[in-house]
């Protein structure tokens, strides 16, 4: 495992710490903080730190809410988040933007930097410490959940409908045994309940061929079967659940810290620190094509991939701040302008390029398309004279 810090809006590193695989998220957040802490000395102000959901636990957010300050995620398995969700999540649902209602709480709040997301600001004391609470709806997160939440609710429905139909087939040797079965059916399920049970017997006889003229039949067995009904009050009940997160900061300072930046900044974890994640995790790394059995060869490869991805977010910096300074765009994946492109499909624009040999030039030419000298041009001196490009050619520096 390995935890990484890094600074600001970009994926650049400053720091990289490679832990035991057998390590608990919950404990080295707090000490890889504290280690951070302890090598940058002072500095003229109090850092704040974006951490995963992981890192809100009693004991982190005591020991370290005096010395920094932080914003996080409040795992669903804190009390108060099920308390939260059950009372404002429905608010953050019915609410309109503008609101159509002339009653609906003014506490929601929006911004036009954020579309399809608004949120409500609480406040709590948790562990001993006060600290702001938001209850955020994302539009787009609803979306996708909520399709989730449909396959799951068809995925139960077929199971059940099989395990209703396999159970009708069974024989019971008595009504409650078959009602029992039929109720363990249903333990677990969440989105469906059995309508009417009904119960037949099994007549017939005890010995085997043909029976006698005045034999009567008896009861052999029970069988039970039932119609499948959906909970459509469950199913509503857990869509208002979704699209929901809780964040929360110790920074009190409102002026400081607005509820607005407070939710940019948490966004921006999934472009910086989860984006260093995805790049170790991408299948260009190859970092699972290694296998080391000693320790010291896996430090060793980690720190190589620890200084690769600092190369590789500088680059991607630096690319993307020269774009921007001169108001240029790259075609992205969809043929569409980007100023803000990933260095990995830069990667894939600069495929495919060939030293040719020429007549008369022991250098040679360089196979080159016109949109990869485009990409070329926005990069230092060094590396366009590389690609066998002059100073004149240069649209940055």
């Amino acid at each position: 495992m390995a935890n990484i810090v890094t600074v600001g809006d970009s994926r650049v590193p400053i720091w990289f710490e490679a832990l035991s695989g057998n390590a608990s998220d919950k404990r080295t957040f707090r000490e890889s903080i504290e280690s951070f802490l302890e090598n940058i000395k002072k500095t003229g102000e109090t850092c704040c730190f974006v951490m995963d959901s992981a890192a809100y636990t009693s004991e982190n957010i005591t020991a370290l809410s005096p010395r920094i300050h932080w914003i996080t995620r409040v795992p669903e398995t804190v009390g108060f988040v099920k308390r939260l969700l059950a009372e404002v999540g429905p608010v953050l649902h019915a609410f309109t933007d503008p609101p159509k209602d002339p009653g609906t709480p003014s506490w929601v709040q929006t911004d036009p930097s954020l579309p399809g997301y608004r949120w409500a600001e609480v406040g709590t004391v948790y562990a001993g410490v006060p600290q702001r609470i938001l209850v955020v709806y994302s539009e787009q997160n609803f979306n996708l959940e909520k399709k989730t939440l449909k396959a799951r609710v068809e995925k139960e429905h077929a199971s059940l409908t099989a395990a209703l139909k396999s159970l009708a087939s069974e024989s019971f040797s008595c009504e409650d045994d078959a009602k029992k079965a039929l109720e363990a059916l249903f333990e677990k399920s969440r989105y469906h309940s059995p309508g009417e049970a009904v119960t037949s017997k099994i007549m017939g006889h005890l010995s085997k061929g043909r029976p006698k003229k005045d034999a009567e039949p008896v009861v052999l067995g029970f069988q039970i079967s039932a119609l499948l009904h959906r909970n459509q009050e469950a199913v509503e009940s857990a869509l208002l659940q979704k699209g929901l997160f809780v964040i929360a900061s110790n920074n009190l300072d409102e002026t400081a810290l607005s509820s607005l930046t407070m939710v940019h900044t948490y966004k921006k974890q999934g472009q910086t620190v989860e984006g260093s994640i995805r790049f170790f995790k991408d299948p260009r790394v190859y970092a699972e094509a290694f296998f080391l059995k000693k320790e010291s060869r896996i430090m060793a490869l980690i720190t190589v991939m620890a200084l690769a991805l600092l190369v590789y977010a500088i680059a991607e910096q630096r690319l993307r701040e020269a774009l921007q300074a001169l108001k240029e765009s790259l075609p992205n994946q969809r043929k569409r302008p980007t100023s803000r492109p990933t260095l990995r499909w830069i990667f894939q624009l600069m495929e495919n390029i060939h030293w040719e040999p020429c007549r008369g030039d022991p250098e040679g030419m360089i196979g080159i398309t016109d949109l990869q000298l485009k990409v070329v041009s926005f990069f230092p001196p060094g590396v366009r004279r590389y690609y066998g490009l002059g100073a004149d050619s240069c649209q940055i520096e």
